[in-house]
């Protein structure tokens, strides 16, 4: 199964002066929002908006929808995408943040059986620079350009589109993976995504230290043809008491008692060894982009 970015877009959650305003913006980027999803349905219109009460009253009225952009809160995210799912659309995006996991876990169960993709949960969305935004970005941040960037923190990806701003250099398109422990679609799928995209040249990841895993470092090596730049954040944030399952590995397997920091640099230098590039700020990816299209 392969995304879609054109199509008719739906939005469950349609309410609230914060969602309105992503609506607003998304509309004015070049969204092809057909309708809302409101139980209560205290409007009729929202931004010339029709408003439904169900997904299937909208489908009827509207015709297939290919996206459905879901702004509910994480308890409802379940029962929503389930609507979502079984009324027929195949592209989930879900900005929701804080679904239980054993929601999530139910919904990818049921997304498999109907062949529905599913972007988030905690996702920011997919924004291409001066043609189309479906999610919650500040666009002006971004501008056109030859570079993918694909992340789980959307306020990083300004950063580094800031510093790329900086050397004239933009995007292609930006994808935001979520910010959930229980993802939809995994690194790999969007990374075959942006390897297929014909306007993406290199590809920025931007990611915590425990998503870095042996098995995405191998496929990056093996079916990837573009340069791979990525950026790791967090390791030993405040807080956090988990290690990345590459570093559990190699702590039961090789390294038992090893510190934390030893950890790291054993992280670092596996993905040294390999051909992928390695950054800890965006100003790093600027100043490699930026060589890199000096060649």
């Amino acid at each position: 199964m392969n995304w879609q970015i054109s199509g008719q877009i739906l939005v469950q959650g349609l309410k609230g002066i914060e969602v309105i305003s992503y609506i607003t913006q998304m509309l004015e980027q070049g969204a092809k929002i057909v309708a809302g999803i409101d139980p209560s349905q205290e409007q009729d219109t929202i931004e010339a908006i029709p408003i439904f009460a169900l997904v299937e009253e909208a489908i009827a009225e509207v015709g297939e929808i290919s996206t459905s952009l879901i702004f509910v809160h994480p308890y409802k995210v379940l029962d929503a995408a389930t609507e979502a799912i079984v009324s027929g659309i195949k592209q989930l995006i879900i900005f929701s943040q804080g679904v239980p996991p054993l929601d999530m876990i139910r919904l990818l169960r049921i997304a498999k059986e109907h062949d529905t993709l599913i972007l988030g949960s905690g996702s920011g969305g997919i924004l291409i620079p001066g043609e189309l935004s479906l999610g919650i970005w500040s666009t002006e941040f971004y501008q056109p350009g030859r570079i993918g960037i694909l992340t789980d923190s959307p306020n990083l990806s300004y950063e580094v589109a800031l510093a790329l701003q900086k050397e004239g250099l933009g995007e292609s398109i930006v994808i935001s993976i979520g910010q959930d422990a229980i993802l939809g679609t995994n690194f790999e799928f969007w990374l075959e995504f942006l390897h297929e995209h014909e306007k993406t040249e290199e590809i920025a990841l931007i990611t915590r230290w425990e998503r870095i895993e042996l098995e995405l470092i191998n496929y990056i090596k093996k079916e990837l043809n573009k340069p791979v730049i990525i950026y790791g954040y967090d390791l030993q944030k405040k807080g956090h008491t988990y290690l990345s399952n590459i570093v559990n590995i190699m702590a039961n397997q090789l390294f038992s008692g090893l510190a934390i920091q030893e950890l790291e640099t054993t992280v670092k230098d596996l993905l040294t060894e390999s051909d992928i590039l390695l950054v800890n700020n965006p100003s790093q990816i600027r100043d490699l982009l930026k060589c890199h299209k000096a060649v």
